[in-house]
């Protein structure tokens, strides 16, 4: 028996809907990686983990957090080796408010948050 287009776009949500409510344990993981991943100043590491973040945060609803660790993925991308480990562990410490402040949507706080790590990136990418 075939299942519906609109019932199988009905269970694709419910199963997306489920994965997103264990979404901030497996990010906080993911972050206890990126942070032994800086320690271990693995660069090719963080990368991955940051393009997962990146990727799993819009997925899951979580647009800061995707933007943030986007951010990581292209300073990594462009400077590779190069970039500071300082730099690096306030990537780490933005996310990481993120998740543990729930900022999931667009709000103030978060927006506020994006916009200085952009701000320092500029700064310290001189």
């Amino acid at each position: 028996m075939a299942i519906s287009r609109d019932a199988a776009i009905r269970n694709a949500h419910i199963a997306v809907e489920a994965i997103a409510d264990d979404y901030p344990a497996r990010l906080h993981a993911h972050l206890n990686e990126v942070e032994r991943s800086i320690e271990n100043r693995d660069s090719q590491r963080i990368k991955v983990l940051s393009n997962l973040i990146r990727g799993e945060g819009t997925t899951m609803g979580w647009p800061l957090v995707s933007e943030a660790a986007g951010g990581l993925w292209h300073l990594l991308e462009e400077e590779g080796d190069k970039v500071d480990g300082e730099l690096l562990s306030i990537f780490a410490q933005s996310l990481r408010k993120l998740a543990q402040e729930d900022l999931k949507g667009r709000t103030k706080q978060g927006i506020t948050l994006i916009q200085e790590l952009g701000a320092l990136i500029a700064n310290k990418t001189r």
